[in-house]
């Protein structure tokens, strides 16, 4: 109602609106997983008090079951946010006994009109004048006014090699082409842009692969368009609950339109309910009901994206793009197959077997149907990253030789899918080392769907091995600004910027990833590197020490300790820590990195033996070898030049 009252909380130059569940800093959105903003309204709620852990999960989880690491993972990211924004300390720890918020709040009470008034003049800011303000990715390369600006596809042709600036002119054209065509249509969708589907959240039980196949099939059809930039559906897992808000997790990711919607099992049907809101009004653009039976999934879903395209006015493009409007497969088996594979995957963080089972469910569907171009595309991608922890030479090649081979056979039953391309272009960089037929394949994957952040942030991982720096920051950072709410995003672009020699700013990324997981071993080997090469060594020991024990015990880590210590003069704990490290590389892994630390030390013979058998290996951790910081010191040596003449890496 018009007259509804709002309820504020400030602190500092941050407002918290109480109703929504958003976090505003100055005219920008704060982004922070729901849990961490109702958190936050709990200790804003008593400032200075102390809560107690039972209190604050009691009120936050109510009567659902959650360990207390739920409580302290949130705590850190609400710690680290708000910390990195506001500049100084906002949440205490008291031992044994809670939490206490320790700025001043203050109440505010404003007609819901006002606020209104306020946020739309706040996301006209964030999008005309720097679309990812709350995360701070600096100038976007593709501005999205509120005129309704969006990034199409390019149709299916040979994509030839080409320049990143022509790669950039082709999406920002096809960006003012479409702002053209939604400027005169006038109809509901003019003005969106970006847009997620949510979870489909179940009534009663539903086998979770029918909700997260409903979930996964429409946000990767309506991607495929080449219409909306669409969030992954990994990256909605968070707001996987039943308590949401859409349009305040709308206006919390920037978004411009949900698709929200339940499934439920009547007795031995499937009932779909759906509704498309616009963000900044809150009102429905389009809404659908389903019936269908589990075992008729693959056309229900096809009956859902029809209906959903064609009563928004999006059927023309549609049958344009046959990719996105034809099936996957015509075997309803094999699609459950697939789709039970891809939860799987999304969910190995949680258990790793489900790595193991995601591959047998994929087989499972390449088995019902041996032209399931996706589950080949699966397999690919699986065995690609298996490759790449594998523990010997022997291991690794002969994991990618199968990812190689079902990535041949996808590429043949259908050259006109983006996903075929992406994983062919990621073999032919980490196992094949063929920079060109590999940048072929990732340009046509952005060619075809110009709006996945995924390929971009993998083409900027190429260009990074090439050492063109400048292209390889503009792809990662666009595939942020895509996706500003994915943790693999902002943890490569940290990895483009060091290996560019922009430490300070990689150092700031990386702090933006800790925000989205604390616990991931990387993040921490990219801040190692960083302060190494600034010179920062013993903040590198000091903050060692806080690393989580999965980090303590990484070889990179603890080469770039090594080194700290020898360039601190400190030479028996540096030549106690290096003997330790010569033992454990004995595995195909660390090889390379042990290299590294050999380098610093003064060992250069014995840093160029590894590299000339990583070399000779095809060891894939050898795709950084010429842009290595610490290598800049034997960038001169004949063996290290005569390593990138043979990789076809030399300038």
């Amino acid at each position: 109602m018009e007259n509804d009252i709002a309820t504020f909380r400030e602190f500092d130059e941050f407002r918290l609106d109480i109703s929504t569940r958003v976090l505003w800093h100055q005219e920008a959105v704060v982004s922070l997983p729901p849990k961490a903003v109702d958190l936050l309204v709990e200790l804003t709620g008593r400032p200075g008090e102390i809560l107690s852990k039972d209190e604050i999960m009691d009120r936050v989880w109510g009567e659902a079951f959650v360990e207390e690491s739920n409580l302290t993972h949130n705590i850190y990211i609400l710690r680290k946010t708000l910390g990195l924004i506001g500049g100084r300390e906002y949440i205490e720890t008291i031992p044994k006994r809670g939490y206490r918020f320790l700025a001043q709040v203050e109440d505010i009470i404003e007609q819901r009109e006002i606020t209104i008034e306020r946020r739309v003049v706040s996301r006209t800011v964030i999008e005309e004048v720097d679309g990812n303000a709350e995360i701070g990715f600096g100038e976007p390369l593709i501005h999205t006014p509120k005129t309704g600006e969006r990034v199409t596809k390019a149709r299916r042709f040979s994509v030839p090699v080409m320049t990143t600036g022509v790669l950039l002119v082709i999406v920002v054209g096809a960006a003012l082409l479409w702002a053209a065509y939604n400027r005169n249509s006038g109809g509901s969708l003019a003005g969106i842009n970006n847009i997620a589907v949510l979870p489909i959240r179940a009534v009663g039980y539903v086998d979770e692969s029918v909700r997260f196949g409903l979930t996964d099939s429409l946000t990767v059809r309506l991607s495929r368009l080449g219409v909306f930039v669409v969030r992954p559906a990994s990256a909605m897992l968070a707001y996987d609950h039943d308590l949401r808000d859409p349009i305040a997790i709308g206006r919390h990711l920037g978004l411009d339109a949900v698709l929200d919607g339940r499934v439920q099992d009547e007795s031995g049907r499937i009932r779909v309910n759906l509704q498309l809101i616009k963000v900044s009004t809150g009102e429905n653009i389009w809404t659908g009901q389903f019936d269908g039976r589990p075992e008729q999934m693959l056309d229900l879903q096809e009956t859902i994206f029809g209906k959903l395209i064609a009563e928004n006015g999006l059927s023309k493009i549609a049958a344009e793009n046959l990719v996105a409007s034809r099936p996957p497969t015509k075997s309803s088996e094999a699609y459950q197959a697939y789709q039970r594979g891809r939860l799987l995957y999304f969910n190995r963080r949680a258990y790793e077997g489900n790595f193991v089972n995601a591959l047998k469910e994929f087989e499972l569907a390449l088995t019902l149907d041996p032209n399931f171009v996706l589950a080949l595309t699966g397999l690919a991608d699986l065995h690609a990253r298996d490759a790449n922890l594998a523990r010997t030479n022997d291991e690794r090649k002969r994991k990618y030789e199968y990812a190689r081979s079902y990535a041949l056979r996808a590429l043949e039953l259908d050259p006109n899918l983006a996903e075929v391309h992406a994983s062919m272009g990621w073999i032919k960089r980490t196992y094949e080392w063929d920079w060109a037929g590999a940048e072929h394949h990732f340009r046509t994957a952005i060619a075809l769907t110009p709006n996945v952040a995924e390929h971009h942030r993998v083409y900027s991982l190429l260009l990074t091995t090439l050492g063109r720096h400048n292209e390889a920051i503009d792809h990662a950072r666009l595939a942020c600004e895509l996706d500003p709410t994915s943790h693999a995003n902002l943890r490569s672009y940290a990895l483009v910027l060091n290996f560019a020699r922009q430490f300070e700013a990689s150092i700031e990324h990386n702090e933006r990833a800790f925000i989205l997981d604390p616990f991931t071993v990387n993040e921490f080997r990219y801040l190692s590197m960083s302060l190494f090469n600034l010179g920062r060594y013993q903040e590198l020991l000091d903050r060692y020490e806080t690393y989580p024990e999965q980090a303590k015990k990484s070889f990179h880590t603890d080469t770039y300790r090594a080194m700290a210590y020898f360039r601190l003069g400190k030479l028996a704990e540096a030549e106690k820590l290096k003997n330790d490290l010569r033992r454990r590389a004995v595995e195909h892994q660390p090889r390379i990195r042990f290299a590294v630390a050999l380098v610093v030390m003064g060992e250069i013979d014995e840093a160029l033996d590894i590299l000339e058998d990583g070399m000779r290996a095809g060891d894939d951790r050898m795709l950084w070898v010429k842009v290595q910081p610490e290598f800049d010191a034997i960038k001169n040596e004949p063996r290290y030049q005569a390593i990138l003449r043979e990789m076809k890496l030399a300038d």
